[in-house]
């Protein structure tokens, strides 16, 4: 033993109270010559056991592995240029016959001549670190055959080696052959109109700002053809400096998905237009109706002609918020809902709905009622016009429900803060009530009742309006029971009074001073925007065409003009770029049209027009066109 203590040994044995040390000779079965007392407690043997070499090292080694360790020492000694080696994990049995896992480095004693005489190990217990690596093994395993008989693709991806391997599912998906690509060829897949957003989506993820990595591209296969993919990941291993050392993920195929998805936005698509096509036939016709209907209201002073024709105007109103339900769905279902509140009393609403009624309640010989708590403020910061198609959706349905008894409408106010709180409806009729209240907000559905049918839309506009004004509503009802909606809306008292709104939505017009032009190729527009402008005290002059209005402008000066957006030779946008191109700024330009469509009005403000009236507007919308004129 004296020739082995050299320094390292002599370093060991010094350290052999805080290590697991053993020395053994290099003859048959390894008989141990030192143990240290570390060694003694991982086994179990005892000190004498071990070192009068009854138990033999070869017989601690776990038979599975034993033929690999002695491999591993006879080609160390083989090498005259090995001093030590470290062994892979191996296996000892302890002295109750429990295994224990350990890592091994082995420094070999040769003599002068060369021959190994003694070997010295210092071994550590890992089993615990084992057990783990192989619970994850097994772990993996178990993924590994629930991916493949799922037939999952997936790929595991070596961030440090920048490459990314595939299973068989993963390779048939892509269309290739082989297992391993770099990440570069991926990258070459992905449509190219996809990738920034794909690479993003990863970086966030690999620098920990998301939990997983989930992205939906396009693949572009090797033989052309297209995939819609959805892609899942999560880093599942990092460096010893913390950082992403590999991500594994599922790819799946979605192609039909999207692809259905598609020819749904499509057929939305067309349906939206149809309905705006539909929308522009009935508006024109009815802008006349109601604008004629309205100027004419103001005139007459025969109380029978002026009931008739405020029921004509009603009709054309109730018309008009028909159609508009149909149009806002369509919106709804892109999130092009616009909200714009204002001062309002809610007084006023109450009383508009009361009006608008009226005549269907008589013929019906319903009651109705319509309850304001005095603590509802007087103005209220809501959006009137989205506020009023909630409030006729529902009082509509419940007249045509209701075969006889009442219908009530209460509105009551729930303070949050001074300012803030909640505006509470409640609209109540003893009507026929609503069997599935679930499916009473599905689009299209509808109850019947002697003959009258419903569009099917109301109910789902309401919801879908209650929403967007970032309310809720709750519907209780049940057959032959009657139906009642509470309905909840944010709002904000206004802090502007009642008489201050009537004066700021009044104003002072210039009317002396203000000469408008019209625009339109339709003498039933002309006349019916020149009854309205008349009724203001407005001087106006109109033109049939863009061409005649140009005309006219290098004539005389005007301070507004309303231009129709469709009209022979010569177009509302084009004129209004000419008009740009020689008059700047000046004058005023409103668009009038009636198309719905949600690019209209941009399209009219890159033209150079200050504003868009879609057809059919009021005498109240002219007014406030004059008075935004008024203010500039």
């Amino acid at each position: 033993m004296a020739r082995l203590l050299d320094k390292d040994i002599e370093a060991l044995f010094a350290a052999s109270d805080l290590i697991t040390l053993f020395i053994w000779e290099n003859t048959e079965h390894w008989p141990i010559n030192y143990c240290s007392d570390n060694a003694v407690k991982l086994l179990g043997y005892s000190k004498a056991e071990l070192e009068r070499g009854e138990i033999k090292f070869e017989d601690l080694v776990h038979p599975e592995d034993l033929k690999r360790v002695i491999g591993e020492v006879e080609s160390a000694i083989e090498n005259q240029s090995i001093r030590s080696f470290t062994h892979e994990d191996y296996r000892l049995f302890k002295r109750n016959g429990e295994v224990v896992w350990v890592a091994d480095t082995t420094i070999l004693e040769r003599s002068e001549n060369g021959e190994v005489e003694y070997l010295t190990g210092h071994i550590i217990d890992i089993t615990e670190r084992k057990q783990l690596e192989l619970s994850l093994s097994a772990e993996r395993n178990y993924l590994s055959r629930v991916i493949t008989s799922a037939r999952l693709a997936s790929w595991d991806w070596d961030i440090k080696a920048g490459t990314v391997k595939f299973n068989e599912n993963c390779q048939a998906l892509l269309g290739v052959k082989e297992e391993q690509f770099s990440d570069q060829k991926w990258r070459e897949w992905v449509h190219p109109h996809d990738i920034k957003n794909v690479e993003t989506l990863v970086q966030e993820h690999l620098l920990g700002n998301s939990p997983y990595y989930n992205a939906v591209y396009r693949i572009v296969r090797e033989d052309g053809t297209l995939l819609y993919v959805e892609d899942r990941g999560q880093v599942v291993r990092v460096d010893n400096s913390n950082q992403p050392a590999q991500m594994s993920g599922i790819l799946t195929d979605i192609s039909l998905h999207k692809k259905a998805e598609l020819a749904a936005q499509e057929h939305a698509e067309m349906r939206g237009n149809i309905l705006a096509n539909v929308s522009h036939e009935i508006r024109t016709p009815l802008h006349g109706i109601l604008g004629l209907a309205s100027v004419l209201e103001t005139e007459v002073r025969n109380p029978r002609q002026k009931q008739l024709l405020s029921t004509i105007r009603k009709s054309g109103d109730y018309l008009l918020q028909s159609l508009n339900d149909v149009l806002d769905l369509t919106r709804a279902e892109k999130g092009f809902l616009q909200i714009n509140r204002s001062a309002e009393d809610v007084r006023e609403i109450g009383q508009h709905l009361k009006d608008l009624f009226s005549e269907s309640l008589k013929e019906k010989a319903l009651t109705f009622k319509c309850e304001i708590d005095d603590n509802v403020p007087q103005n209220l910061e809501i959006d009137r016009v989205r506020l009023l198609q909630i409030l006729i959706n529902l009082v509509d349905n419940s007249i045509k429900y209701t075969p006889q008894g009442s219908i009530t409408v209460t509105f009551s106010w729930k303070p949050r803060t001074q300012e803030d709180g909640d505006l509470e409806i409640k609209v109540k009729d003893t009507g026929v009530g609503i069997r599935d209240t679930e499916r009473a907000w599905h689009l299209f559905e509808k109850e019947s009742e002697g003959g009258t049918r419903g569009s099917g839309v109301g109910l789902s506009i309401v919801q879908q309006l209650i929403q967007l004004l970032g309310g809720h509503v709750e519907l209780m009802s049940s057959e032959e029971q009657g139906s009642e909606f509470h309905i909840y809306i944010p709002a904000q008292a206004s802090k502007l009074d009642a008489l201050e709104a009537v004066v700021e939505r009044a104003g002072e017009l210039r009317k002396a001073s203000v000469r408008a032009l019209i625009v339109d190729d339709s003498d039933v527009n002309q006349l019916v925007l020149g009854e309205m402008l008349e009724s203001l005290g407005l001087e106006f002059i109109s033109a049939s065409n863009g061409n005649d209005a140009l005309e006219v402008m290098s004539h005389i000066d005007v301070h507004i003009v309303f231009m129709d957006w469709h009209m022979h030779s010569l177009n509302g946008l084009e004129t209004t770029r000419k008009i740009r191109e020689k008059y700047g700024d000046k004058p005023f330009i409103i668009g009038l049209t009636a198309n719905t469509l949600d690019s209209v009005k941009e399209q009219a403000l890159s033209a150079g027009m200050n504003d868009l009236l879609t057809k059919p507007f009021t005498l109240n919308e002219i007014r406030n066109v004059v008075e935004t004129f008024d203010k500039t």
